[in-house]
Parts: structure tokens; C-alpha cells; sequence
């Protein structure tokens, strides 16, 4: 299947914990995606008649959240998604010769903070 890399992995970590009478907890995964097959990407035709080879190499992510029980109705969170901003492409395309490729990547690092109230 295309785009799909031979070995992956993800792991997750989840520690609760309590801030006075407040509990809370600390979750991060890892994911890894390992290589993926070499495409031939034929961009610009004109340029390269025989096509490029191109290999969507492999990335890992980890991300980050926290979060913390105010009232039993009421939790506060913050995240890092791709915490260490890694560069992982998923997958790519061509435009038949035409143009470069169109490559699709994972996320840049997201940085937040979540308000939940439950009812």
C-alpha cells in the first residue's frame, strides 16, 4: 500500500497525580514512523525525463498534555502537540510532469491550553 512505512510504533505515558485535594495528570506519546517506499516523482518533465527518486524518510513526534481537576465540573489543560517540532512528511504527489510535487506533512509544534467544563 502506498505511503505505508514498514514499522511503526507509539507509547504512551500517563502519570496522575494530585496538587493539594486537586487531581490532575501528565500524559506524553512518542510515535514513530518509520521509511516508506522511494517514489519516482516526475517534476518538471522538461527537466528530468526519467523522474527523481524520492524517499519519504522516517520521523518521530512527541507530544505533551497536562491537566488538572479545578472542581468535578471544571478541568484546565495545557499541550504541546509535536513538542519538538519535528519535520515528518506523510505523504507526496505529482502533478503529471507539469509542476514539483505536492508534499503533505504532519503538524508544526501546537502550543495550547483547553478550559473543559463538564455539565
Amino acid at each position: 500500500i502506498p505511503f505505508t512505512p514498514e514499522f511503526t510504533a507509539n507509547v504512551g505515558l500517563t502519570f496522575d497525580f494530585a496538587l493539594g485535594s486537586l487531581p490532575g495528570f501528565v500524559r506524553a506519546n512518542w510515535l514513530y514512523v518509520g521509511d516508506k517506499e522511494p517514489l519516482t516523482l516526475d517534476f518538471p518533465a522538461f527537466q528530468y525525463p526519467n523522474g527523481i527518486p524520492f524517499d519519504i524518510g522516517n520521523y518521530d513526534q512527541t507530544d505533551l498534555r497536562v491537566a488538572l481537576d479545578v472542581t468535578d465540573q471544571v478541568r484546565v489543560e495545557a499541550f504541546a502537540t509535536n513538542l519538538f517540532d519535528e519535520f515528518g512528511i506523510t505523504s507526496t504527489s505529482t502533478t503529471g510532469g507539469l509542476g514539483y510535487p505536492f508534499i503533505t506533512t504532519i503538524r508544526p509544534r501546537t502550543i495550547g491550553a483547553t478550559l473543559r467544563w463538564r455539565f
